[in-house]
């Protein structure tokens, strides 16, 4: 038995699971939330470099083109 080790493990959310967080609240957020966000909001609030949530955010919008502009009417 390793006695150095930690009891409980590290609670803390990686990267990875992160950035599929992310992901899936774009995709499953209303359009109009879309707009809303911000690439440093959503850095903020996950634990995500800025680029990738910009670029995360830059593929959300442009997949959800259509609903974007059929909201605005």
């Amino acid at each position: 038995m390793r006695t150095n080790a930690s009891r409980y493990p590290d609670k803390r959310e990686g990267q990875k699971s992160a950035k599929a967080r992310l992901v899936a609240l774009l995709y499953a957020c209303r359009p109009h939330m879309l707009l809303a966000f911000t690439p440093e909001s959503l850095a903020a609030t996950h634990n995500v470099p800025i680029k990738e949530c910009e670029y995360a955010l830059i593929l959300a919008k442009q997949k959800r083109a259509g609903e974007l502009s059929w909201e605005r009417q």
